[in-house]
């Protein structure tokens, strides 16, 4: 949001970030700042795009169309600390970005039954064998 030279990138009160296009002037400095990789390029408009977590949506007091259309429920929304309070044990860590760089207004948590793995045992050492 930062890295924007025309402060087209805001972040509203609920947390959604979005691009304005009629500020942005497609340098791309947004996505070479990103630590999530969230921001891409549309050459054709020749500007920056992202999810918009369904803004408008969310804006009338539904989720994010992701959210209503996942068949496993894998995916949830709603306030940021009612969440942390739905899921205290499962945030997932690694490979993201530390919580202090980006101050994330979404969390992103295991299934309850995963196997949790600390950072050293989530890096790959070989390769994998095929079966």
């Amino acid at each position: 949001m930062y890295a924007c030279p025309t402060q087209a990138i805001g972040k509203r009160s609920d947390g959604i970030v979005l691009i304005d296009p009629e500020r942005c002037m497609g340098c791309q400095y947004c996505s070479w700042a990103c630590p999530y990789g969230a921001l891409q390029f549309d050459e054709t408009a020749g500007r920056m795009t992202k999810c918009t977590f369904c803004a408008e949506d969310v804006k009338q007091d539904r989720p994010p169309v992701c959210v209503a259309a996942c068949p496993m429920r894998a995916l949830d929304f709603g306030d940021l600390d009612d969440l942390r309070v739905r899921y205290p044990h499962n945030a997932i860590t690694y490979p993201l970005p530390n919580e202090g760089l980006t101050s994330p207004s979404m969390i992103t948590a295991s299934h309850r039954s995963a196997i949790t793995l600390d950072e050293h045992e989530a890096v790959l050492t070989g390769p994998l064998k095929e079966n």
